[in-house]
């Protein structure tokens, strides 16, 4: 009996209720489409951004001189 009282003592409030579960494959799934989701989300930033940058073309020197 007082062996119960000190093991009972000893796991109070520090030990959990219930074991942790490993995660499940549906948090996997959704760690995996979050992320293409924001890969997908800096691609089209990327791509907006470069769409509203100012291109300027260079002439092409010929060989042999100036043009």
């Amino acid at each position: 009996m007082i062996m119960k009282n000190i093991v009972s003592a000893e796991s109070g409030a520090a030990a959990p209720s219930r074991p942790l579960s490993p995660p499940s494959d549906r948090s996997l799934w959704l760690w995996v489409s979050t992320g293409f989701l924001l890969l997908g989300l800096l691609w089209a930033i990327l791509f907006m951004v470069a769409h509203s940058v100012q291109v300027k073309s260079v002439p092409i020197i010929k060989k042999g001189g100036r043009t």
